[in-house]
């Protein structure tokens, strides 16, 4: 990409060292920002953890405006990525799961189910391939606690969501 916009390779290294330095960056503080909600989970009406791929509830095509809709309804929705899901064990599934979004899942499956007062909306597009499964899985981590599982289309519409959200 360097090369078609005329930089020079030295600038292009530097540049993507600089955004390297900021995700990293990022990605501690969120983190940080994950376990101080986990610390003090009693102050809040009611914690969900929105666990879904990062690129489909951050895309406002695909999320049909789920964590605002969470928010009006006096929810925290909490992204998967803000969770310490390195320290969840991953179980009867250590070994059996290689898809390492798949892993992150269970994890927050486990993580989930341990913290008292933590939720869970599953929110996924239409499941095929891996994903197909592991909803079932993501299940049978959670130990019987309940989570709201939502699998959207392109022809989903928002109120729909809500409705599922409210009950």
């Amino acid at each position: 990409i360097g090369r078609t916009l005329g930089l020079n390779p030295k600038s292009v290294r530097r540049a993507l060292g600089k955004g390297l330095v900021s995700l990293t960056h990022f990605n501690k503080e969120i983190k940080k920002k994950g376990r101080e909600i986990l610390e003090n989970i009693g102050d809040y009406p009611l914690p969900l953890v929105i666990v879904s791929r990062s690129y489909i509830i951050g895309d406002p095509g695909m999320n049909v405006d789920l964590p605002r809709m969470l928010l009006d309804l006096g929810a925290l929705p909490i992204p998967l990525d803000f969770l310490p899901l390195e320290e969840q064990d991953l179980g009867t599934y250590q070994g059996r799961i290689n898809w390492s979004y798949g892993q992150r899942i269970l994890r927050a499956g486990e993580l989930i189910r341990k913290t008292p007062r933590l939720n869970a909306v599953y929110f996924s597009t239409f499941a095929c391939g891996p994903d197909s499964f592991l909803t079932t899985f993501f299940k049978n981590r959670m130990g019987g606690k309940p989570f709201l599982n939502l699998e959207v289309g392109k022809t989903t519409a928002q109120t729909h969501v809500r409705t599922r959200c409210e009950a």
